[in-house]
C-alpha cells in the first residue's frame, strides 16, 4: 500500500509516474498556480515534497515525464541521474518546469505551443529527446533535444480532430521509433509513424 501524499488535501489533476531507471515514484497535484510534487524512494513509506514544482505558467492539466540527460550533463554525478519535467497547459502556451535534481528545484523551459496550448503527455525517448504531441492546431510533435530548454515543432501530415478537449498520445520504442496516436475528424483513433 502506498500512503497518501500528505501535502495535498484536494487533488485537481493528480499524476503518478515512475522513473524506471531509479525506481523513484513521483506524485504531482495541481492547484492551477503551480503544482505540488511528492516523491518516494521507499515504496511510499516516506515522501519528500516540493510545493512549487512548476517553474512554468499556470498549470492546468499538468503532465509529467522523466528522461535521460542530453545537454544538461552532471559531471559531478552528485545530482539525480535523470531530468524530471512538469509540463502544463498555460492560457496561451505550454511550458515545462525542468528539474535537474530529482524534483527539489525547477527552472522554466522555453514556452512553446503559443496559441495552441493543449498538449498530450510528454514522453522522453531513450536518447533523452523529449516529445510532446498535440492536435489542437493540427497534428504535430513538439520536440526538445536539450532537456526541455528549447523546442521545435514537427507537423504530422494527418487530418486530426482539432478541438481542445482531444488529446494526442505518443510512444517511443527502444530503437527510437515514434508512434503517434491521434483522433481523426470523426474521432476514430488512428496511429501515425513519423520517420
Amino acid at each position: 500500500r502506498i500512503n497518501d501524499n500528505p501535502a495535498v488535501s484536494v487533488a485537481a489533476d493528480r499524476i503518478l509516474i515512475v522513473d524506471h531507471d531509479t525506481g523513484r515514484v513521483f506524485l504531482d497535484d495541481t492547484y492551477l498556480g503551480c503544482t505540488i510534487l511528492a516523491w518516494t524512494d521507499n515504496e511510499g513509506a516516506t515522501w519528500l515534497h516540493n510545493p512549487l514544482a512548476c517553474g512554468a505558467s499556470a498549470t492546468d492539466h499538468q503532465k509529467m515525464a522523466v528522461g535521460h540527460r542530453t545537454t544538461l550533463a552532471d559531471p559531478t554525478a552528485a545530482l539525480y541521474p535523470n531530468i524530471v519535467y512538469v509540463c502544463a497547459n498555460g492560457l496561451v502556451d505550454d511550458a515545462c518546469g525542468v528539474s535537474f535534481d530529482g524534483g527539489v528545484t525547477f527552472t522554466t523551459g522555453e514556452p512553446h505551443g503559443v496559441g495552441c496550448a493543449y498538449q498530450g503527455v510528454p514522453v522522453a525517448a531513450p536518447d533523452g529527446t523529449l516529445y510532446e504531441p498535440t492536435v489542437q492546431c493540427g497534428a504535430q510533435l513538439r520536440i526538445s533535444n536539450n532537456n526541455g530548454l528549447t523546442w521545435s515543432a514537427l507537423p504530422v501530415p494527418v487530418s486530426a480532430a482539432p478541438n481542445t478537449g482531444t488529446l494526442a498520445g505518443i510512444a517511443v520504442t527502444t530503437d527510437g521509433t515514434l508512434y503517434v496516436l491521434y483522433p481523426d475528424p470523426c474521432h476514430h483513433a488512428q496511429v501515425a509513424i513519423p520517420h
